[in-house]
């Protein structure tokens, strides 16, 4: 059975290896750039999450999973 997305992206932050790496990297990456762009294309945070999550069918937008992650790992893990 799928687990909640809650469950699911502490996980994969927290996967061993390159795999890990990878989608450590992949997710702080884009989630760096969202947050970078987002003055030019929205008035607030809020507005991009939906336009990801309608837009893409994804389950949450950045900030969503930034709450997910907490911040010490999303400090931690930035690529800035």
């Amino acid at each position: 059975m799928k687990e909640p997305l809650e469950k699911r992206l502490p996980m994969a932050a927290k996967l061993p290896g390159k795999y890990g790496d990878f989608v450590r990297n992949y997710l702080l990456r884009m989630s760096h750039y969202v947050l970078k762009t987002t003055p030019e294309i929205a008035y607030d945070i809020v507005a991009v999450d939906r336009a990801i999550e309608w837009g893409y069918a994804w389950e949450a937008g950045p900030s969503s999973r930034w709450i997910c992650w907490g911040t010490t790992f999303c400090a931690k893990g930035s690529p800035v």
